[in-house]
């Protein structure tokens, strides 16, 4: 919300979403709460008035759970979002019923599947799965897999293998009693296709936190979670109110019960908006991308700084031919991967990653002595977070962005590796990658707009960071050329 502008009714915007706080006064219909009460829950999200981070807000009293037992503000800040998500995905899109306060269902022979088991909305996916009976196994990286086996999963899934890969040790943990896959994640359909596609158990659901829709194998029925639609009054909105309100009581008296535990929260000391803005920053930085970038510039830094003080380092031109020609071949497969089917999930997972590769590009250029010109140094310090909205987090159109720019390497990396007969090619091919980008990007947002499609941030947000690399490629063509118009003068005198 803060970054991209995403789900935003009223401006001027108060963002959050997750909230616990004291109810300090009740309108003339409020029947179940009452001042001093402490509630939690998820807000009109995007909706200035009722968006919790301000110091007096509105919450709707059949949407909010209150504080009971020994649960804490700070516990019950974390659950709302989480528990009500997970809920939706099990309880109303899988059809699977919310046993009693106070009971759980009995063991199945049964498994349900959780992709991203180790994050908020997963903890308690695996929880509610447990509690309806269910066997749980869950994906997630080697590094978070005692994560998800402490939130209560009985097998975990390496999310970075291929989706045929996690399908055939989703078969091989469960023996294929499974029927619903739950994508807790927003990223995982092409694991979840294979995933249904490879059991016989009927029938199958497909439930996942992502709104773009995906085709699923035949028979498979599928649920689009839209919690951000909760306090809205079109039919969409009224559908999760009242799905909501239903299972509010149930899941609260869950909590209390402790068949449902809070995430323990990280609390920050003081008080205000400023110790807000604290926590807000260093989760920020604790993504994985920030750090990578930040590592960048650290290197960088300690290169420009040598070369500033001792020169060219003597094997770091050499080192950028090997490089180019190596990143050129690469280029090359990938460009081939892209149009296999069966490897696409694969491509736009190195696609992304080779982003980060190109980071070494700069550092070896610099090692050498060369200048870093603003558009190369803005494109790849950039294009890690593009390639993550654009292929992996929203991957619909992915190709048109990907493509023309795995063909532009090919040929520039060859340039750059020894090939000057394609020094002509060059701003053609580059043109025409950032034309297509940001002409397709443009299109998609305009489309989308028209059918009222959702959505509209991740196009939006690639327009604006190709807008930018195609005004610093024409500001880099105009001074070659210049550069060059005065080589040819000189020449002539």
């Amino acid at each position: 919300m803060q970054k991209y502008g995403i789900l935003i009714h009223d401006w001027p915007a108060v963002i959050g979403s997750d909230f616990c706080a004291q109810v300090i006064e009740t309108g003339p219909e409020c029947t179940k709460l009452k001042k001093g009460d402490y509630v939690y829950g998820v807000c009109r999200i995007g909706q200035r008035a009722y968006s919790p981070f301000q110091e007096t807000f509105l919450v709707d009293e059949d949407l909010v759970f209150k504080v009971e037992g020994a649960l804490t503000p700070a516990q019950a800040s974390t659950i709302a979002v989480g528990a009500i998500t997970s809920a939706f995905g099990i309880i109303v899109g899988a059809k699977v019923p919310l046993p009693a306060p106070g009971a759980k269902a009995p063991e199945r022979d049964e498994w349900l599947i959780v992709l991203g088991g180790s994050g908020t909305v997963g903890h308690y996916a695996i929880q509610i799965g447990r509690l309806c009976g269910y066997k749980v196994a869950a994906s997630c990286s080697a590094s978070n897999k005692s994560v998800a086996m402490g939130f209560g999963a009985q097998a975990t899934i390496n999310n970075r293998a291929t989706p045929e890969e996690q399908a055939a040790e989703v078969k091989s943990i469960t023996g294929g009693k499974y029927s619903i896959v739950f994508d807790a994640s927003g990223l995982s359909h092409e694991a979840a296709a294979k995933m249904l596609e490879a059991t016989t158990a009927s029938p199958k659901y497909y439930t996942t936190v992502e709104s773009n829709q995906h085709d699923m194998p035949a028979g498979v029925t599928s649920y689009y979670v839209l919690i951000a639609k909760l306090g809205q009054d079109d039919e969409l909105g009224k559908q999760v109110n009242e799905g909501t309100k239903k299972m509010i009581p149930s899941l609260q008296a869950h909590v209390v019960s402790g068949a449902l535990t809070p995430l323990e929260p990280e609390v920050y000391s003081g008080t205000g908006f400023e110790s807000l803005v604290k926590a807000l920053g260093d989760f920020g930085e604790g993504k994985t991308k920030g750090k990578v970038t930040a590592a960048f510039v650290s290197a960088w830094t300690l290169v420009h700084r040598h070369v500033a003080s001792h020169g060219p380092v003597a094997v770091a031109r050499k080192a950028v031919m090997l490089n180019s020609w190596f990143y050129s071949l690469a280029s090359a497969v990938l460009l081939g991967l892209m149009f296999m089917p069966q490897y696409e999930h694969a491509a736009r997972r190195i696609y992304h990653l080779s982003k980060f590769y190109e980071y070494v590009d700069v550092l070896g250029v610099r090692a050498g002595g060369g200048e870093i010109e603003l558009h190369f140094a803005v494109h790849h310090l950039t294009t890690p977070y593009l390639t993550y909205v654009r292929v992996l987090y929203y991957s619909e159109g992915w190709k048109a962005v990907a493509a023309p720019n795995a063909l532009h390497h090919v040929l520039m990396y060859a340039y750059f590796g020894g090939v000057g007969a394609l020094r002509s090619v060059l701003p053609v091919t580059g043109t025409i990658q950032l034309l297509l980008g940001l002409g397709g990007e443009a299109w998609l947002l305009w489309k989308k707009r028209v059918d009222g499609e959702q959505p509209l941030w991740p196009h939006g947000f690639a327009v604006s960071l190709f807008g930018i690399y195609f005004v610093l490629w024409l500001r880099e063509l105009r001074q070659k050329a210049s550069i060059k118009g005065k080589v040819a003068k000189f020449k002539s005198a």
